[in-house]
């Protein structure tokens, strides 16, 4: 069975999942192939199988909207699953041509295509239903991306609402989503190579070092760690490291000589650089909404290393940290064994390719974080 992942490679999820299906494959012997496809790289990601830069102007408009398109048409005798992200089909039309927006889907069941959709963030987390959080990048005034209003949320759902009709199975990387689409499961992020290597002993730093890599500061909370950062140098003096702008391979060697790293602080969930900084042994600080927390299998639950900060508590959690290295090193090590158990690739991919199969099961009920 053959899964193209498309269109986008946001968060790295689709091209390490693709790489992890064809690992899991080979781990077995079971014929079949994946593949990723981005139409937006972005250098802070990890590159798909095929990338495709759009270019400018009216032409770029072209490239987003029709080449995904016309690419899945060309490849449709290869692949057998099309596994969708970021709340798009392989057909975007905006504007006067919004009418004809994800009406391929119709088009991939009839050639028999199965479909599985992936919802990463702001495409179902619609702001009506999130900003009355205590902290929430949906609230007023918060949330810098232009136009996201009623009439866009509005938008938004209809969209979901035509993916889900088409789709066999959807997932949420983010628990907090799951509100806003109750028929999609919990998928863990999988950002990270399809072998998980040992970390490297790491020389210490002369100051304990900080690091946060906001992809967007004010839906990220970059403030509160800023404010934090300032208010504690006078008694526990760090370096604080932001990383933006960096490719993937330069900043996770950052990441690797972190101490600490803080990751979101308004979406009451941890990212894949959180799963990334786990993967090199770096405690993370995060804010974790409790509705979120429940929304994730149990023993996940309670095995999850991450050091829980609100934007309010968020000074104190750092404080601690900062005081005792040998907390640090204690989170950092049950990192590590928390995404060897639950975000392997291998091991999700292994469990999605036997959903591919049979989409009527649930992801969760054979899965095995034990299993090799």
């Amino acid at each position: 069975m053959n899964v193209l992942h498309a269109p986008f490679n946001f968060g790295s999820q689709a091209s390490s999942l693709a790489d992890a299906e064809n690992a899991a494959r080979r781990r077995v012997g079971v014929p079949g192939r994946s593949w990723s496809i981005d139409f937006e790289p972005l250098p802070r990601f990890s590159a798909a199988t095929e990338v495709f830069a759009p270019p400018s102007g009216w032409r770029g408009t072209l490239h987003r909207s029709l080449r995904p398109f016309f690419y899945g048409l060309r490849h449709a005798r290869e692949f057998d699953v099309l596994h969708l992200y970021s709340g798009r089909s392989l057909l975007r039309c905006e504007g006067r041509f919004r009418l004809f927006d994800r009406r391929d889907l119709p088009l991939w069941k009839f050639l028999g295509k199965r479909i599985f959709v992936t919802f990463q963030g702001c495409e179902v987390r619609y702001r009506g239903a999130t900003s009355h959080r205590a902290y929430s990048p949906c609230q007023e005034g918060i949330c810098d991306i232009p136009g996201c209003d009623a009439a866009l949320e509005a938008r938004l759902r209809r969209s979901c609402e035509v993916l889900l009709r088409w789709a066999d199975k959807a997932f949420c990387l983010n628990p907090d989503l799951l509100a806003h689409v109750p028929s999609a499961e919990f998928l863990p992020y999988v950002a990270l190579p399809t072998e998980i290597p040992d970390p490297e002993l790491k020389p210490p730093n002369a100051l304990p070092v900080v690091v946060h890599a906001p992809s967007n500061r004010s839906i990220k909370g970059t403030e509160f760690l800023l404010a934090a950062s300032e208010a504690l140098q006078a008694t526990h003096p760090h370096t604080l490291r932001l990383v933006e702008g960096l490719p993937r391979a330069e900043a996770l060697k950052v990441y690797g000589q972190a101490d600490i790293l803080v990751d979101q602080l308004r979406l009451g969930w941890y990212g894949a650089l959180a799963v990334e900084a786990m993967a090199l042994s770096v405690p993370v600080v995060a804010y974790l909404h409790e509705a979120d927390l429940a929304r994730i299998p149990p023993a996940m639950r309670e095995e999850l290393p991450i050091q829980n900060a609100s934007p309010d508590s968020l000074a104190a959690a750092l404080a601690t940290l900062l005081e005792d290295a040998k907390l640090r090193e204690d989170l950092g090590r049950r990192g590590l064994c928390f995404v060897r158990r639950w975000h392997h690739p291998v091991k999700i991919a292994r469990r999605l390719l036997e959903l591919y199969r049979n989409p009527d099961q649930s992801f969760w009920a054979d899965y095995d974080p034990d299993r090799d």
